[in-house]
């Protein structure tokens, strides 16, 4: 698992040896668990018989009863002599269970308390505002513009309207300005634990993502340098705040360090900002340097998700290459949604969301500190997200799987990591529970998992 390491007074993220290969049984009994987890066999189903399964995987019937051992001692189910082997439920014993399924995997807290506020925005539109019926400019209506511009001064970066572009979310700016500025087989520079929306533009639009070393305050100056050296890559992408998975903020003097290298090596930075309205007190890069820095944000993030309005503010020449992939992928965001999101700006319910968010991320934070005491996680005390390295025997794999079995939904850091092996960590948000109540029911049925090393350990 990755873990923090001292090397000449900056912490730098480690990677992990690879794992030993795993015995046929232990390999079987994973198989059986994600049929369990997945919903091949229901609670209370009978397994299959030894010799069925032994054929099954092509093995001898004891390496099936290993593995049907394991299963049990996994707490998924339970021999009744003479009968065979049936699936239980969530595993209780003794544990309060959480009482439905919480999904932790959203990066995501909705401000259901401001949906008046939000659906009034758009009862408010009159028939004399035709021009929202209408196919927009590619690059938005110029009050959408102004209005993402004010936006966008608010997180200090001083822009004028004419560039900013809106956008259908911060992915669909993302995946326009990497078209525009990579051709397929081309490089760019990212974290080595990144947004996993980024990974998968990798794969349809056949770049190459080259991973940079972190630290605990991000990327390291020195490492992207050397990426770019040998990669030859112009593009970084990062996210310098809040930055996912591990909720990071870079810190003023690592950004300074951070545009010197861009414009040594004449880097265009790709800034995702889509959470910096809850830390806007630190520098922004495109603040920094905005001669080579494209800037977004996302109202989705911010303020709903149902908000699905993304800022791009891009240097001048960049501009009008970002504008054409626009043109040819959508024609433009949904002026309904943008005219929502320009009158939440002006009438200041957006700024009252972001003001409830801190607030109440704040104290979904002070939560996770007091149920993951002891344990090695990464946060804010405004992030949506937690970054939890797993102890040993855990495996990132089987902590999801048995997790899931609990009710509770989580984020392997296989889906972040660029390179191979993923660490042994996991990434969980506290946006998503409807309470806070529920919130601590899924964190103490995590905490009891961890502190099961019966579960985790393989069978020797």
């Amino acid at each position: 698992m990755p873990r923090f390491h001292d090397r000449t007074s900056r912490r730098r993220w480690v990677g992990v040896p690879r794992r030993p290969q795993r015995e046929p049984f232990e390999a079987i009994a994973d198989a059986i668990e994600r049929d369990i987890v997945g919903g091949r066999f229901a609670p209370g189903a009978r397994l299959p018989t030894h010799r069925a399964t032994a054929e099954r995987f092509g093995v001898a019937v004891a390496t099936v009863s290993r593995a049907y051992s394991e299963v049990q001692r996994r707490g998924l189910s339970n021999a009744r002599v003479g009968r065979g082997t049936f699936v239980r439920g969530a595993a209780r014993a003794g544990r309060e269970a959480v009482a439905e399924r919480v999904d932790l995997t959203v990066s995501s807290l909705e401000p259901l308390r401001h949906a008046a506020e939000i659906f009034q925005r758009l009862v408010c539109v009159t028939p004399r505002d035709d021009a929202l019926l209408r196919y927009p400019p590619v690059a938005g209506l110029p009050a959408h513009r102004e209005a993402g511009a004010a936006w966008l001064r608010g997180m200090g970066v001083d822009c004028p309207a004419e560039r900013v572009l809106i956008t259908s979310g911060a992915q669909q700016g993302i995946a326009a300005t990497l078209t525009a500025l990579v051709e397929p087989g081309g490089v760019v520079l990212a974290e080595s634990l990144t947004y996993h929306g980024v990974r998968a533009l990798a794969q349809t639009q056949r770049f190459r993502l080259r991973a940079v070393e972190l630290d605990s305050e991000g990327l390291i100056p020195d490492a992207v340098a050397a990426a770019a050296r040998e990669s030859g890559a112009r593009v970084l992408y990062c996210i310098p705040t809040l930055q996912n998975p591990t909720s990071t903020v870079m810190s003023a003097a690592r950004r300074t360090a951070l545009i010197e290298v861009a414009r040594a090596h004449d880097l265009t930075i790709i800034e995702d900002d889509v959470y910096g309205t809850l830390v806007p007190e630190v520098p922004r890069l495109a603040a920094l340097a905005p001669e080579r820095t494209v800037y977004i944000a996302s109202a989705a993030k911010a303020l709903a998700a149902a908000l699905r309005i993304g800022f791009v503010a891009a240097p001048e020449p960049v501009l009008p290459r970002i504008e054409h992939v626009l043109a040819a992928t959508t024609l433009g965001a949904p002026a309904l949604l943008a005219e929502a999101v320009h009158r939440l700006i002006a009438d200041g319910v957006a700024d009252r969301i972001v003001n409830w968010k801190r607030h109440e991320l704040a104290a979904r934070q002070e939560i996770v500190a007091h149920w993951c005491t002891g344990l090695a996680i990464h946060t804010h005390p405004v992030s949506q997200n937690v970054w939890l390295e797993l102890p040993a025997p855990w495996t990132a794999d089987r902590f999801v799987a048995r997790a899931q079995v609990e009710g509770v939904l989580l984020t392997a850091a296989s889906a972040f990591a660029i390179d191979a092996p993923a660490p042994e960590a996991v990434r969980f948000s506290v946006g998503p529970p409807e309470t806070r109540a529920d919130l601590e029911r899924a964190l103490r049925m995590l905490q009891m998992l961890l502190r099961n090393e019966n579960i985790a350990r393989p069978v020797i």
